[in-house]
């Protein structure tokens, strides 16, 4: 898999592995279809160098933030099935599905942290000016 994850990508493709599985992320503007038919061609080519087989059964392509292209991914020659990233929630769910309480948190958490350390490295109490000049 090593040898996978360090295929020579172009700028803004990156291949994720864990254990047997991979997924390729390819990102950016332009044209992210002809990127990503390069990196599966390219990944397809090294697989089959090093005697791995893709389960194209199991593969599966996905867009975020787009609609399915009309073409097809090719993997060997045998075109990839368009899925969707998540399931629509029915109703309101889809608008709680937020980061905001998680950001809340963590802000008060580090803002907590900052006070204690901006308390301790007070010039009148904790740390010497000598300290806080290194």
């Amino acid at each position: 898999m090593e040898e996978l994850v360090a295929l020579p990508f172009q700028a803004g493709t990156v291949l994720l592995s864990y254990a047997d599985d991979l997924a390729l992320v390819v990102t950016g503007r332009g044209d992210r279809l002809c990127k990503t038919q390069r990196a599966l061609d390219l990944i397809t080519a090294k697989c089959e160098k090093l005697g791995l087989k893709i389960s194209t059964q199991k593969s599966r392509a996905m867009t975020i933030k787009a609609a399915n292209p009309v073409c097809q991914l090719r993997v060997q020659g045998i075109g990839l099935a368009w899925t969707d990233p998540l399931p629509v929630p029915r109703g309101g769910a889809r608008r709680r599905l937020s980061f905001t309480a998680q950001l809340d948190y963590l802000r008060e958490r580090t803002q907590a942290r900052l006070n204690v350390m901006r308390a301790m490295t007070r010039l009148n109490a904790g740390a010497t000016f000598s300290v806080l000049r290194l």
